[in-house]
């Protein structure tokens, strides 16, 4: 999967962005007492501490209380991301142990001490992403800053997941994802942070999305 493939360029259809839209109205901000609540960081650099908690929003519970934990880059138990999106997320046999409902049904938030990342998946109705065969993850995103055309925010083209992505600890996104810190910023093609500004979407017939809180 090396190199950059475009797909075609059709818009998404218009149950994604609803659920765009949904999902900022459904996910309210941390309070701030509750990012008082993680310990001082310890002088490892090679871990993070999280709060995870998910639910369902088709039966509406809590699926997973928050609770704390510290995932270790690139330790034993910890996955890449490419490996975290394609068997926690786009796994179609998935089953919630506390629901029995697939990934779809779910919201996951980890809280951290500079904001929260919210995860959710939709499957793809109308347009089927390229790729299965090879287990290609595609990946392009919103920015939530930029004028919106029809009352949407506007998307990028689609690129292939690159294998260095792919094979990127997912503790190690998480601390990119919540650093405030100028190298580890990354801004989007419109000048705005992909981080703190866009909704970053991953595809592979299921559609992830991801949103960063502060």
């Amino acid at each position: 999967m090396k190199g950059v493939e475009k797909a075609p360029t059709s818009r998404d259809n218009g149950s994604e962005v609803t659920a765009i839209q949904q999902q900022n109205c459904e996910t309210p901000k941390e309070p701030q007492s509750q990012k008082e609540e993680f310990p001082p960081a310890p002088s490892d650099h090679q871990s993070i501490l999280v709060s995870l908690s998910s639910r369902s929003v088709w039966k509406g519970t809590v699926c997973e209380r928050s609770h704390l934990f510290r995932i270790k880059y690139y330790g034993s138990f910890n996955k890449s991301l490419g490996l975290f999106l394609r068997d926690h997320l786009f796994d179609q046999g998935y089953r919630c142990r506390s629901c029995e409902m697939p990934s779809e049904a779910h919201v996951h938030c980890y809280t951290h001490r500079q904001g929260s990342l919210t995860i959710s998946v939709k499957k793809l109705q109308d347009y089927l992403l390229p790729g299965e065969k090879e287990g290609k993850i595609w990946m392009w995103h919103r920015c939530l800053r930029c004028p919106r055309p029809d009352s949407f925010p506007p998307a990028t083209l689609r690129v292939v997941m690159s294998d260095a992505a792919w094979g990127l600890s997912f503790g190690k996104f998480l601390e990119l994802s919540f650093s405030n810190h100028a190298a580890a910023s990354r801004v989007a093609c419109c000048g705005h942070s992909l981080h703190r500004d866009c909704l970053r979407f991953y595809g592979y017939f299921l559609l992830a999305k991801l949103l960063k809180r502060v």
